[in-house]
């Protein structure tokens, strides 16, 4: 189970809201919500229940700003925000840091540090194998933000009960004075109980001071046992341990008003995982792969033959060539292949063209030249009488049984002929359930998926968040195509795939009833308008929406930030609000707690002005 960050009080109006214990929530007929399966942790969704509840009264919570460029912008490199997925153990201080400064903004929804925290980013730095302990360190960091962030506000309630508590004790000291002076005159009585009703007043002031101090205590107290409990996962992971279930936390004590916060306002602080499909950008020992260059020929082809001393003086038995992929750097491989006298198979890597369907060779991923029978017959003319054998590797499974066609058919290949396909696409989607896992024991209260912006990674990223029960807000991203100026799935940012509510209904039947809500996010505030329309009437989706716009661009390997107009920003907010119904709001890429706290100023008037409307109903 999992124990949520308090940091704001539940509106008065909606005390009566209590939700059911752990002990009764899986018989209990409650709100609706998925059928958890044995064992499944129950705590997020009398979370999510709650916040439910609070949206269905028709106020607006605040979600936090940008982690990444924020981290950026408080001096982190690149390999420290998001590219690498490492920002929590890279920069664990900046990472909490900037929590505390959202929590200080009036953020009502906090998001770890696990946006590109999984398997298919940080395998290229290096990192692959700490993706637990990344995730873990992620949430006992925003954890520990969190509880200093009521702890602070605690000690001010305390300070307050306090003062009243000796406002009281001086006004009893009054009202014991002014009954030894009663006499039977109607004047004397009259002083004494104006002194009683003054103290009855001071009295009530001081305990409903000391009744908000007992909670605020009671709400530090659990904080810390869910603070601790997350750096206990998170130091298993360090150490290579097996990861503690999540345990059920201190019964979490009734939400109070604080100075400080939002007294009215949506309620204690979620912390909310994210999970996303942002490709793989880091090279070991880079910044980016950005910056990796290939060296010059003649230092390439050296280290090629460098190599290849090595694998002669190793004792193998037989050098397989791989990754033969291209007319450039492939001979300079083949050449150091020859020098060995070892018996060579050469490997040929290919793929399928998407927009020709036509075989073309590996390269660099994304440009298209044919495989030619020439291609074939230059390489293996170098290797000579030393050549044994072919394989067909790095090649999918759709692209193998052509491929092996083109050696026999095409290039007469008559020998030995070998494939080990690769099938990136397994792979890719067992790292995102292994991200997947790792939140799910993380103690988070809710996962929001971010950057579902294509038809082709998100699945797989859904169903392993389907995997971890827990209630999932579906993150999409979309553009304006330059070009037609048609809403756009955001993809690989340079194509224009139209977005069509196929692409939301296929993503939201994987999620089932694990989807309580949709975000648009990493959309910039000229689209968000028509993203957000889309999903409401081309969609037709009814249940909470949410939005997180960026603001900026980015030019690998940093966010380029812009400055903002706030004034013509919460026009464009309130209209969200307005036109699509819009319940959370927060910012993205380009945005930190400079809007986040006009944001959180602009809920709280919007959110005070609802709650008029209510209680001006309930008297009517």
């Amino acid at each position: 189970m999992v124990r949520v960050a308090l940091a704001r009080g539940r509106p008065r109006a909606f005390r009566h809201l209590k939700l059911p214990s752990s002990r009764l929530l899986a018989s209990a007929p409650g709100p609706p919500g998925p059928q958890l399966a044995a064992g499944a942790r129950d705590y997020p969704w009398r979370q999510w229940y709650r916040l439910e509840n609070f949206l269905k009264t028709g106020q607006v919570v605040v979600i936090d700003g940008a982690n990444g460029t924020e981290i950026q912008r408080r001096g982190g490199r690149p390999a420290e925000t998001f590219s690498s997925g490492t920002a929590a153990l890279v920069r664990p201080d900046l990472c909490q840091e900037v929590h505390q400064a959202y929590l200080e903004s009036g953020a009502d929804v906090i998001i770890t540090h696990t946006y590109s925290a999984n398997g298919n980013v940080m395998a290229s730095s290096g990192n692959g194998g700490r993706v637990d302990e990344c995730i873990m360190a992620a949430s006992a960091l925003a954890r520990r933000a969190a509880l200093n962030h009521v702890a602070e506000h605690a000690a001010q309630v305390a300070q307050v009960a306090a003062s009243a508590s000796a406002a009281a004790s001086s006004s009893a000291a009054v009202v014991t004075r002014a009954a030894a002076r009663a006499t039977t005159s109607l004047q004397s009585n009259d002083a004494a109980q104006v002194s009683a009703r003054g103290s009855l007043k001071s009295t009530r002031i001081a305990a409903e001071s000391l009744n908000m101090a007992l909670h605020a205590m009671e709400e530090v107290h659990a904080h810390a046992a869910a603070a601790k409990a997350a750096a206990a996962a998170a130091l298993a992971a360090s150490e290579g341990l097996p990861l503690p279930e999540a345990t059920p936390p201190i019964e979490q004590p009734e939400p109070v008003r604080m100075k400080g916060w939002d007294s009215a306002g949506f309620g204690p602080s979620m912390i909310v995982a994210s999970m996303s499909t942002h490709p793989p950008e880091m090279a070991a020992g880079g910044e980016s792969s950005c910056n990796a260059k290939w060296p010059s020929p003649e230092i390439e082809e050296r280290n090629y033959f460098q190599a290849a001393r090595a694998i002669r003086l190793s004792g193998v038995d037989m050098l397989f060539l791989e990754m033969m992929k291209d007319s450039d750097h492939a001979p300079r491989a083949v050449r150091a292949a020859v020098s060995t006298g070892l018996p060579v198979f050469i490997g040929f890597s290919m793929r399928t063209d998407k927009d020709t369907g036509q075989l073309v060779q590996w390269s660099l991923g994304n440009d298209s030249v044919p495989a030619t029978p020439e291609w074939f017959h230059n390489l293996t003319r170098i290797l000579g009488a030393n050549m044994v054998g072919v394989n067909v590797m790095h090649t999918d499974f759709g692209t193998m049984g052509p491929a092996l066609k083109f050696i026999r058919e095409d290039c007469g290949w008559q020998g030995p002929l070998g494939c080990y396909p690769d099938h990136g696409r397994f792979a890719e989607e067992r790292n995102y359930f292994q991200a997947a896992r790792a939140i799910r024991l993380s103690g988070v209260d809710m996962l929001f998926l971010e950057m579902m912006k294509d038809s082709d990674h998100a699945p797989r990223a859904v169903r392993a968040a389907a995997s971890t029960a827990l209630p999932v807000f579906l993150g999409l991203s979309m553009r304006t195509c330059q070009e037609t100026g048609q809403l756009v799935q955001w993809s690989l940012g340079v194509d224009s795939i139209p977005a069509h509510p196929d692409w939301f209904h296929s993503l939201a039947q994987i999620l089932g009833p694990n989807m309580v809500g949709v975000n648009i996010m990493h959309t910039d505030f000229s689209t968000m308008g028509p993203a957000l329309k889309f999903i409401r009437e081309e969609c037709g989706w009814k249940g909470p929406l949410g939005c997180y716009p960026d603001h900026g661009r980015f030019a690998a390997p940093d966010w380029i930030f812009q400055e903002l107009n706030i004034e013509e920003a919460m026009e464009c907010v309130e209209s969200w609000i307005r036109d699509y119904d819009v319940k959370l709001i927060g910012g993205c890429c380009g945005l930190g707690p400079e809007f986040i706290t006009a944001l959180s100023a602009f809920t709280r008037r919007y959110n005070t002005e609802v709650r008029h409307r209510l209680n001006g109903t309930a008297s009517a």
